[in-house]
């Protein structure tokens, strides 16, 4: 699976400037794929934590069955509504409402930063490197944002396993996503807090 990944992020930086975007056909195609996965886990595990508690109300299990049913619960209930929990999340972190149409669109910023023909970036890499790239990690944005959501599920478990996902995991997951999504934004909190303006475009 990371050869796979190695070799779209080859074909990133080995694409002329006039090609189409690979990118941008990558994200289009696995986006929406990333996410229906994202509901069907979520709906496996909503009737699994539910299932959990029938099983706590019947008297199986121990004191930490209720807890695990729980977290179990809320991992599902977030991946069947991972639009409007990244939209939480999102608009936390910058202060504003984003939309979860983030989650399947490229960021229109970016595009605008991989034709600006003065940016530091394209020194380097041509505009049509530059979208595919942006759109590489938009995607790893939203894989990380859903793997993290689900590892929500492992909180319950906090303590009992040695592989579990701490606290610290699921948040980095999420968080890391969440940036990565909305790189654009990121970029300008970049440039607003050490002067770094790079990746700053609106």
């Amino acid at each position: 699976m990371r050869r796979s990944w190695w070799g779209v992020l080859a074909l990133v930086f080995i694409a002329p400037a006039q090609a189409s975007s690979v990118g941008e056909e990558l994200y289009n195609a696995y986006a929406p794929f990333v996410l229906q996965i994202a509901y069907l886990a979520g709906l496996i595990l909503f009737g699994s934590g539910i299932y959990g508690f029938y099983r706590a109300s019947k008297g199986h299990g121990d004191g930490s069955t209720n807890k695990s049913a729980f977290a179990t619960v809320i991992a599902g209930t977030a991946l069947l509504s991972v639009g409007t929990f990244f939209s939480i999340w999102a608009a936390t972190m910058w202060g504003e409402q984003v939309s979860s149409n983030s989650l399947t669109t490229l960021d229109p910023a970016l595009r605008n930063l991989a034709n600006t023909q003065d940016s530091f970036l394209t020194q380097f890499m041509s505009p049509s490197a530059l979208q595919d790239l942006f759109a590489y990690l938009q995607l790893l944005g939203v894989i990380a944002f859903v793997r993290g959501t689900f590892l929500i599920k492992d909180l319950g478990l906090s303590g009992q396993s040695g592989q579990a996902a701490g606290p610290m995991k699921v948040f980095s997951h999420i968080i890391g996503g969440v940036l990565l999504i909305n790189l654009s934004k990121f970029g300008c909190m970049l440039h607003y807090t050490f002067d770094i303006s790079a990746l700053c475009v609106t």
